[in-house]
Order: C-alpha cells, then sequence, then structure tokens
C-alpha cells in the first residue's frame, strides 16, 4: 500500500544478478512503457546523463564496498522521450547473515519543478551578478579614459538586457560623460535613495556648465526633484541621475531619448544607478587601500613592498647608465627605549620627526622609505663617486643628532647606517638590501652613532652569525649547556663566601665553548632568554642540592643580560622560579653590568627594587668602565660593585688603574657597599687590594671556574687563600 500511494519511483536492485525491479511509477514519471520496468543495471546506468554517469556510479559503488551505508545523489535521468528529469535518488544496502551486501533499496523523486525554479532565480542572480562584476571591472581600471568608456559601456549594456531595448548615445552626450566622469577616481560622492516608481522616469542628465544648457534645464520643471546620484568632479562638470514621476529617458547636449518602463523595469534601473555609485565609491577605496598598501601609515614614507619595487626600477636605471647607486639600512639606536619609558605615543612622534629629517636628507628623485619598527632605508642614486654614500650616511647621522621634541622633553637617539654600493656588492635589490643590513649591524658593533661601507668579510661574518643561531638553537634543544662555577674569597675569613655561576658549551665537535663566542649571539636573537631562565633553575637546583649533602651554601652570583632585565614581568618570573625551588633568596645575587642600568636610569631603578623585594642580592658587574651618574648609583637597591678586571690586571704597574681601584674601593664603603675584585691572578694583586679595603675577590689565582662537584670538594675541605 505504502508503495502505491508514494509519487516515488520505488526500486529494488538485486546485487547478485544485477537486475532492479522498478514499480508503476517509474513509467509515470519517466514515460517508459512498463514492460521496461524489469530492468538491468547497465540499462539503468546508461539511463544517467553522460555528465553525471561517472560520480553516481562511483558514489553507489563505494557505499556498496561498505556494507550497510546509505546512499544519496542528485541527478539526471533519462525519459522516454529522450529529455532529461532531475532526480533525488535515496537507496540503502541490506546485508545478508554474513554481513554481504546482496540487496540495494531506494526511492527516487522527479525534482525538476524545483531545478527549474532555482534555475530561473539563478539566472536572475546570474545576471545581477554580471552587471555588479561588469560595474567592479569598469572601476577597476587605474587609466582614466578606460575608466570612462568603460561606464558609458555599462550603462548601454545595463539597458540593453532583457528589460528594455537597446539605448543608445551619440557621440557628443558620450564624449561629454567620459569628461564629466574625469574626477570619479578620486572624489568622494554623496548617495542619496530616490525611488524609482513603476511608470515613472529616469533621466541621465549630461551637462556642461554652459548657460544655454542650463537655461534649457531650468525652464523645465521635471528637473527639480533631488538627483538620485549626484557627481561633483574637478572638471566642473555635474553628472547627476535623477528620479522623477514621467519617461524614461537619456537627455544630453543634443539628444534626448524616452521610453516607458513597469516594475521589473524600475527595479533593474534601480538597480544599476546602484551599481554605479558604488562602483565609483569603490574606486575610491581602492585607491585609499593602494595608498596604505604601497605607504607605510605612521610616517608616510614608502613601506618595505614600494621601496623594493623603487629599489628595482633604480637598479635598472643604474645597470643602463652605468653610475653607481646605494642603499642605506638605517636602525635607530635604542629607540625601544623610549617607547618603554615615554610610551608609545611618544616612540610614534620621534619616528614621524626621523622620516621628516630623513627625507630632507636626500635628494628629490632619491627615495626614503620605512621598514617597521625604527628600520629605514634609503636608495640614493646617481652618484659621482662611491664615497658619496658616505656623505649622506654622515649627513643623516649629523640630523638625527638633534634634539626630538617629544611632549615638551627634549629626546636623543643615534642610528647606525650600513652602506651597500651597486653593482659592486651586488646586483639585485635583494641582495643589495641584505647586504646594507649585514653592514648595519656592523655599525652597531662598531659602538653606535656610525655608518659601515659593506664588505665581502661582513658577509662571511654574516653567515657565520646565521649558522651560530641555528647551532645554539640546536643546542638548546639537546641541553649542551652547563654551568661552572667560579669562587669568590672574602680577604678578611680568606674563606669561600661565593660563586659565580658561568655559562658553558659543550659543543659535541668543538668541546667546552667558552661564553665570549656564543653569548652576543643569544643576546641578539632573543634565545638569552630562555637560556638565562634555565640558568636560574639549574642554580637553584644545584643550591639544593649542597643543602642536601650537608654543605654550607654560600650565595650563588647570577649574570643578568640587558634581554632579561628588560622583560616587563622578569620579576614574576624571578619569584615564581625561587618560590618552584623552594631556597633562601638571599643565597642568590644576581649580576648587572654599568651600562647597562645607565641605559635606562629610572627603569632599571624600578626594577631593581622589586627583585630586591623579593629576597634576592644585587651586585654591579664591569664598575668603572661605563659612565655612571653618582646620584642614580646611590638611589639603584644594590648590594655590592664588582671593580673590572681591566684595572686589577695593571694595579701593581699602573699608577693611574691602582688610583682608580682604590678611588671605587672608597666610593663602595662610603655608600655602604661591598667591593668584589675579579680577575686577580698574582700575589701581588691580592696584598694590594686586601692592604687597601678590597671585600672580595675572585679570580685564577684562588681557583679557575670549575663544576659544581669540584666546589662541592672545596666547601667539604673548608678550603682557603694560603
Amino acid at each position: 500500500m505504502a508503495v502505491r500511494a508514494t509519487n516515488d519511483v520505488i526500486w529494488d536492485w538485486n546485487l547478485g544478478t544485477d537486475e532492479i525491479w522498478w514499480n508503476e511509477n517509474f513509467s509515470k514519471v519517466f514515460g517508459h512503457p512498463r514492460e521496461a520496468g524489469d530492468r538491468t543495471v547497465k540499462s539503468w546506468y546508461e539511463g544517467i546523463h553522460p555528465d553525471d554517469q561517472g560520480r553516481v556510479i562511483a558514489g553507489v559503488h563505494r557505499v556498496i564496498g561498505a556494507g550497510g551505508q546509505s546512499w544519496s545523489d542528485e541527478y539526471r535521468f533519462r525519459r522516454h522521450d529522450g529529455s532529461f528529469a532531475h532526480v533525488l535518488d535515496r537507496g540503502q544496502v541490506i546485508l545478508d547473515g554474513e554481513g554481504r551486501a546482496v540487496r540495494m533499496i531506494g526511492a527516487m523523486a522527479d525534482i525538476s519543478s524545483r531545478k527549474e525554479a532555482e534555475e530561473r532565480i539563478h539566472n536572475q542572480a546570474l545576471r545581477q551578478r554580471l552587471i555588479a562584476e561588469f560595474g567592479q571591472q569598469a572601476f577597476a581600471s587605474s587609466d582614466v579614459e578606460d575608466v570612462l568608456s568603460r561606464a558609458v559601456e555599462l550603462v548601454t549594456v545595463a539597458l540593453a538586457a532583457d528589460y528594455c531595448n537597446v539605448l543608445e548615445l551619440d557621440a557628443s552626450a558620450k564624449q561629454l560623460l567620459i569628461k564629466a566622469a574625469s574626477g570619479w577616481p578620486s572624489e568622494m560622492m554623496a548617495r542619496r535613495t530616490v525611488p524609482i516608481r513603476p511608470g515613472g522616469r529616469l533621466e541621465f542628465v549630461l551637462s556642461r556648465r554652459e548657460p544655454l544648457i542650463i537655461d534649457d534645464l531650468a525652464k523645465d520643471g521635471r528637473f527639480s526633484d533631488s538627483p538620485l546620484v549626484r557627481l561633483g568632479v574637478r572638471s566642473g562638470i555635474q553628472v547627476p541621475i535623477f528620479g522623477t514621476a514621467g519617461t524614461f529617458g537619456i537627455l544630453s547636449a543634443h539628444t534626448r531619448t524616452e521610453r516607458h518602463f513597469g516594475q521589473d523595469e524600475a527595479s533593474f534601473l534601480q538597480s544599476v544607478a546602484n551599481i554605479l555609485a558604488v562602483a565609483i565609491e569603490r574606486r575610491s577605496a581602492e585607491e585609499r587601500l593602494e595608498r596604505l598598501a604601497q605607504f607605510d601609515s605612521l610616517t608616510g614614507l614608502p613601506n618595505r613592498h614600494l621601496f623594493h619595487d623603487r629599489l628595482l626600477k633604480t637598479v635598472a636605471h643604474a645597470r643602463r647608465s652605468g653610475e653607481p647607486m646605494a642603499v642605506l639600512f638605517i636602525d635607530l639606536d635604542r629607540f625601544k627605549l623610549v617607547n618603554d619609558t615615554q610610551g608609545h605615543s611618544a616612540g610614534d612622534k620621534l619616528l614621524k620627526q626621523a622620516a621628516t629629517r630623513l627625507s630632507q636628507c636626500v635628494r628629490s628623485g632619491d627615495t626614503v622609505g620605512r621598514f617597521g619598527g625604527d628600520e629605514f632605508g634609503a636608495i640614493v642614486s646617481e652618484l659621482s663617486k662611491p664615497g658619496d654614500a658616505g656623505v649622506v650616511a654622515q649627513k643623516i647621522l649629523d640630523a638625527l643628532a638633534l634634539p626630538f621634541k617629544l611632549d615638551a622633553h627634549d629626546t636623543y637617539v643615534s642610528a647606525s647606517i650600513g652602506i651597500t654600493l651597486f653593482p659592486a656588492d651586488g646586483d639585485n635589490p635583494e641582495a643589495l638590501v641584505m647586504n646594507a643590513d649585514t653592514a648595519m649591524y656592523r655599525a652597531k658593533e662598531q659602538g653606535r652613532n656610525t655608518y659601515q661601507y659593506f664588505t665581502r668579510e661582513m658577509n662571511e661574518r654574516a653567515l657565520a652569525r646565521v649558522q651560530m643561531d641555528a647551532a645554539l638553537r640546536r643546542a638548546i634543544d639537546n641541553k649542551e649547556f652547563l654551568l661552572h662555577y667560579q669562587p669568590k674569597v672574602e680577604l678578611k675569613s680568606r674563606l669561600i663566601c661565593g660563586f659565580e655561576a658561568l655559562l658553558r658549551w659543550q659543543h659535541p665537535e668543538r668541546g667546552l665553548v667558552l661564553p665570549g663566542e656564543f653569548v652576543s649571539v643569544l643576546e641578539d636573537t632573543g634565545l638569552i632568554v630562555p637560556v638565562g631562565e634555565r640558568v636560574l633553575r639549574e642554580v637553584c637546583e644545584q643550591i639544593q642540592a649542597w643543602r642536601r649533602d650537608g654543605l654550607a651554601v654560600k650565595p650563588v652570583t647570577v649574570n643578568l643580560s640587558a634581554r632579561q632585565f628588560q622583560q616587563k614581568d622578569f620579576e614574576s618570573i624571578v619569584r615564581h622560579i625561587l618560590r618552584e625551588a623552594g631556597i633562601d633568596p638571599s643565597l642568590v645575587q644576581f649580576e648587572l653590568t654599568e651600562s647597562l642600568l645607565m641605559s635606562d636610569p629610572e627603569g632599571a631603578a624600578r626594577t631593581l627594587r622589586g627583585l630586591k623585594d623579593s629576597g634576592v642580592k644585587i651586585s654591579v658587574d664591569d664598575f668603572g668602565t661605563g659612565y655612571s651618574s653618582l646620584a642614580y648609583l646611590k638611589r639603584f637597591p644594590i648590594d655590592a660593585l664588582k671593580i673590572d678586571h681591566s684595572f686589577i690586571r695593571d694595579i701593581t704597574t699602573d699608577p693611574e688603574d691602582a688610583m682608580i681601584t682604590l678611588a671605587i674601593i672608597g666610593l663602595a664603603h662610603s655608600l655602604k657597599l661591598k667591593v668584589v675584585a675579579e680577575g686577580v691572578e698574582t700575589q701581588e694583586q691580592l696584598e694590594l687590594l686586601a692592604a687597601n679595603g678590597c671585600d672580595e675577590i675572585q679570580g685564577y689565582y684562588f681557583s679557575v671556574p670549575t663544576t659544581a662537584e669540584e666546589c662541592a670538594k672545596m666547601l667539604r675541605e673548608n678550603r682557603s687563600l694560603a
């Protein structure tokens, strides 16, 4: 009964014999004679539209092979008269007791009516989409004449659609529209919606501001309604589109054509007008986006992409002319300090002022661009001699050395500049920028506020640095870093009073590598941050290990890098590690260089106070090599000063070094700070320091840096100075 009640074509496929049974609806739906109802699979396959056969057959066999699955698909099936019906076919695989597929039953529904409705909707949408795409195409060209011609074509073609006949513009009207729209790409357009009603009139009014035409329009009251779209253009010509209650027409200087329209035409014409409006707005937006894509939004300078394009052209010109050219890579020194201390708003102001000064240092035909952050580039063409690039670089250094006014504060920055030459150093833009970047890093290594020309040796150095970077990343993954410890001795008791943890790299091929070869690369790449955290954790673990062995543990000093110290959450990281390790914070002492502290004294003082609050001790390393302000030194919450080994080395032979050392000892004691002398290697150095009140010494005279096991042995033996 259910089979008879349905309008679907029911089928039953015997997978063993490949025969299919159809119900009587097969004849009703497809017009085939009833005797054709018993059909083979081959016959069913042949009835499927050739374009659908492959997909349908593959889908059916896939579910049969999987066993026990349902199948569904939409495809076209041949009627008796040769036409095709759209069908929705569904089936279910039937298994026998052993799980083998033996039958497949299903139902096929004729969905041709639904498909035809969908097709009509699709075609209507397709026409609208094609018109919209054509509108986009018309306003995508950067050639004004092409844009205007396409605008005329869009109106003509759109009006030639199914809804109305072709409306031709005469030659004068087309020319007028082309002239009138000459300002479209650069002008913002005011849009106002004016309904276009069936039986109404749409007028495209094209007029030049000439007395005769203005008079004609003024006499015709029908043009008094507000425009649907009014385009104000630089040429002084107006192109308003009006919607009024009358007939449809296009009015030019010489021709008027009118035509009545109905509901569909009104809707279509409204869409055409909207498309035109949107196309013009899109063109204006594209111009803004194009500028954003090529120019830095903050400084207005060419960005990296446009800089590269101009460099391509400059290189091509230099190749033809034979005149040398240069690329300068400019990096502002310590710009991060301005951002961190004065805020990003001040940093942005500095970048904008710097961009202005850089642009004033080159000729109008040269290019200055911003790569991002505090990195800039300059293309200097048609050099008389290679040395002229250095003249430009020095001009830039002098310009940037002047104070920057940031929120009523005078701020000073410098720059490091790398210079590379074409054709001497490279023959393509990528190589030139890379070489200039390499030379800039060399300028930073030379002390900043200078410029360096690229050399082949720098390239080798840069390659070695890249290789070192990769090797260090592997070293972190493979846990190749280890710590050695150098004892410190108190001169009064002559006993060990602490240790300094020193990083070593156990290279799988080179053996033990000292920090002078790799720490600077860790610092530059930022790898020093995870390595530094690992060092602090390992020091805490070692202190715990010595305590478990029953040793009288002494404080251990850990060196801090600038990258670590400048982390915004550094204090919380330290507190977390100390809490996790469960050790007395006073057994950890952080050591910072004098130059690190003085690069940002205010910020350093805040961070130091936070560290002191956690219970650790703090000392200043390399004291005497920088430019400390005594006012700041007094404000830093530090426990000790360490005299740099460069003074200790010649303390017994150079009176100046001896005087500086004694002055540091006196200064430290007046500030109630301990004094540690590093690099003590002789009995004479030791005796002079002891006689003048130095508190602690560290150096090869007592012990070289050694393993934690050897340090434990020293503590057990209570080893002391002879």
